[in-house]
C-alpha cells in the first residue's frame, strides 16, 4: 500500500465524529473521557471520566473518577484508529 501525505489542515477538517484531531494534546490534571471499551471489568467503558495523572510515550496514567472502581489507577496504552473505507478517507491513526 502506498504512502500519502496530506496537510493536516486537509486531514483534521475531514475528521469523523469517533476520529480525534491529527495531534491531540492532554495535559496533566486534565479530565478524560473514553471513547471505546478497554476493560470493562474495571469500568474502563465508554463513557468513563477519567483524570489525566501522567504522560507517558506510549500510555497514560489516570485515575478513575466514577464507576464501582473510582479512585484507581489504571494505565491506558496507545490505541490506532481507523477509519472505514466508506469514508472517503482512509487511514490509520
Amino acid at each position: 500500500m502506498a504512502t500519502l501525505s496530506y496537510q493536516h489542515e486537509f486531514l483534521n477538517s475531514n475528521v469523523q465524529g469517533s476520529i480525534p484531531p491529527h495531534i491531540l494534546k492532554v495535559k496533566q490534571g486534565a479530565p478524560l473521557m473514553l471513547l471505546r471499551n478497554i476493560e470493562p471489568r474495571y469500568d474502563l467503558c465508554k463513557g468513563t471520566r477519567l483524570l489525566c495523572r501522567g504522560l507517558f510515550k506510549n500510555m497514560l496514567d489516570v485515575k478513575i473518577l466514577i464507576g464501582t472502581n473510582v479512585g484507581k489507577r489504571a494505565f491506558l496504552p496507545i490505541i490506532k484508529l481507523n477509519t472505514n473505507a466508506s469514508s472517503g478517507l482512509p487511514f490509520v491513526r
